[in-house]
């Protein structure tokens, strides 16, 4: 018979700080899980009763899960950054088989610091694994302020909902870039607190049907309710059971938390129900080239072994031909299917894995063995992109940085020192603003092919004065550390919505040679403008130009630069288009070289963008339909 004993939290005040810092432990003789909560005061549980590692450690006893050894770094006011550089000695204490990972609460929306959430929610991560490798890692999605709280009325959201939708999106956007970063550790998943609070009624403003207090007096930080509701997420997460029915236990009623049996039988059942609710199938959130003939497709969750090993249904093509898959089989920890090829891959690749079932996404995936790559920038950091197939590197102009750069004639800015490539690797590529655009505009459409963070801001610039700011009338960028024998290829987009006149902006791209193009951003959804085939000069450097183009009717010349994708390819790569492949319904068409593929019904008729990009493109055909592609370059 195992026994345990409770030694009381440590409580710290740091006078003249305003910081408080607990660590409390359970000390036990057995212990079945080892589990490590880090966070601020959405851990600690500032406004309740209890902290939420108590309350969670109490459900455990009182659901037959053992007796788990739960330990806590909270410290009020910190994010990631500060975990990273003063809790490492906690998260090595212990041979852990779970962390909770809590950042602070507005860090990952655009009111924070996407940028840190990303790098140091990486950093930890990298902490955690190196100490134990099979520990399950939690990320901690908190909640929307309350409704009443000055967030709103400030313009800081628009509402509870926004603030919550950006905490889904860059929450999950964490968890997928590092399981696709490390495809054969343990998923990590996201607990979702938020969600759970809103399905509650706790975002809803008092006196609503299905209203719940869940707050304390700031409409920030939890009450007991509010605790108890963040504990009853957890444990459904790491022990993957129901909470219903816990409150009632010895070990829970003991807490004397402030709620009623009714109360607390509701929060378990929003706990629950939101956590069942979340997608249960396994979802592919990235590719690896293991070889030249062997792929792995990552997935956010075990997948069935027994469907892979009775699966024939993998197709993949490449180069405008079929290549055979000899073998597929996951790795140990069962979310990753390794592919071997019959042949090796060059270029440009797309995998059908639809035999695996409806439950498996979409079913195709695109990939490229090699090495080019593309970079994605997208301009203005009102909204930036976070989360997604690709990574983009968001760049943000301020009143005093325009002012520092003037019109070229003071000092350069660094606007990023080292851009990633769409899949988070770095490139050594830094991008810096020599002459100075004007401002945002956040006047942008949320159309179009491209994600809507991305088209719905932008830098403008104009001839002339405008809201204190007196334009030469062009922006000037370069792109520095380039490799002089590479081949450079540029497709731009900006958007301006509610004007009547023709806002033509022209992109003039300089290396070894200069070539333009331009664009009408007027209202603009989808429409792009491309310069390929760039190589950069000897000393490594493209340079940017945008300014109005000659059809800009504009009262000033307004002109845009909202997002740009940069296609990096082995250089003098000849254009050429290969044969189409068909893949179960649909067709694959693949180009190599700088261009961009266009389609038409027939030809004699107008020619139409097929792809936004320099990578495979898949054709749904109707039975005897017939189209004609062309690259046009």
């Amino acid at each position: 018979m195992s026994t345990s004993f409770v030694r009381l939290a440590r409580i710290l005040f740091a006078a003249g700080v305003g910081a408080l810092c607990l660590s409390g432990t359970v000390d036990v003789l057995r212990a079945e899980e080892k589990i490590l909560f880090i966070g601020n005061s959405y851990t600690l549980g500032l406004g309740g009763t209890a902290s939420v590692p108590a309350i969670f450690e109490a459900m455990a006893k009182a659901g037959g899960q053992g007796s788990p050894l739960v330990q806590m770094r909270a410290v009020m006011g910190q994010d990631f950054k500060y975990h990273y550089e003063n809790s490492l000695d906690v998260i090595s204490q212990e041979p852990w088989t779970h962390v909770v990972l809590q950042n602070y609460s507005t860090e990952p929306t655009h009111v924070g610091n996407l940028s840190e959430h990303y790098l140091y929610g990486g950093l930890l991560y990298e902490a955690v694994m190196a100490n134990r490798a099979g520990t399950r890692i939690h990320l901690y999605q908190t909640w929307a302020r309350a409704s009443e709280h000055a967030f709103y009325a400030d313009g800081s959201f628009d509402s509870p909902a926004q603030m919550l939708d950006e905490l889904k999106t860059n929450y999950q956007g964490l968890a997928d870039r590092l399981n696709v970063a490390h495809p054969f550790a343990p998923a990590v998943t996201v607990n979702p607190v938020g969600e759970a609070w809103w399905n509650a009624g706790g975002n809803l403003s008092a006196g609503e049907p299905g209203y719940i207090d869940l707050y304390y007096t700031d409409d920030y930080h939890g009450n007991d309710r509010g605790y108890y509701l963040s504990a009853c997420v957890h444990y459904a997460c790491i022990y993957a059971g129901s909470p219903v029915g816990l409150f009632g236990q010895p070990s829970v009623a003991a807490l004397g938390l402030d709620i009623t049996a009714d109360e607390a039988f509701a929060l378990e059942q929003a706990a629950w129900d939101t956590v069942q609710g979340q997608p249960q199938a396994p979802v592919l959130t990235g590719t690896l080239v293991l070889g030249a003939n062997q792929l792995a497709l990552v997935f956010s969750r075990e997948i069935d072994a027994s469907v892979v090993a009775a699966s024939e249904g993998f197709l993949v093509g490449n180069r405008g031909r079929l290549v055979a898959v000899t073998g597929a089989r996951t790795d140990v920890n069962g979310r990753t299917l390794i592919l071997t090829l019959a042949e090796d891959l060059s270029g440009n690749f797309l995998v059908d894995y639809s035999g695996l079932g409806t439950g498996y996404g979409s079913g195709q995936v695109a990939g490229n063995v090699g090495d080019a790559y593309d970079v994605f920038i997208d301009f203005s950091t009102y909204r930036t992109v976070s989360a997604g197939a690709v990574t983009w590197n968001g760049v943000g102009i301020s009143d005093s940085i325009r002012d520092s750069v003037g019109n070229g004639e003071r000092t350069p800015y660094l606007l990023a020192g080292d851009l990633a490539d769409a899949d988070g690797r770095a490139t050594g590529i830094s991008l810096v603003m020599t002459d100075a655009m004007g401002g945002n505009n956040v006047n942008g459409t949320s159309a179009g092919t491209l994600p809507v963070e991305a088209t719905s801001d932008s830098f403008y610039g104009q001839t002339g004065d405008h809201l204190g700011f007196s334009d030469n009338g062009q922006g000037c960028f370069e792109l520095r550390n380039l490799d002089p024998q590479k081949r450079y290829s540029f497709t731009f987009y900006a958007s301006r919505t509610g004007v009547s006149d023709n806002r033509e902006t022209l992109y003039t791209v300089v290396g070894t040679t200069s070539h333009s193009a331009s664009l009408d951003t007027a209202n603009n959804e989808d429409s792009v403008a491309c310069v390929a085939g760039i190589a950069p000069s000897a000393s490594g450097v493209i340079t940017l130009q945008v300014s109005a183009g000659s059809a800009n009717t504009s009262n000033k010349g307004y002109y845009y630069l909202g997002a740009v994708k940069i296609s990096v390819s082995t250089a003098d790569v000849a254009p050429q288009v290969y044969p189409p492949v068909r893949m179960g319904n649909t067709l694959m068409i693949d180009w190599a070289g700088p261009g961009l593929l266009e389609t038409a019904d027939k030809l004699g008729t107008v020619w139409t963008r097929a792809s936004d990009y320099c990578a495979p493109t898949v054709e749904v055909l109707s039975e005897g339909e017939r189209r004609f592609y062309r690259l046009h370059f």
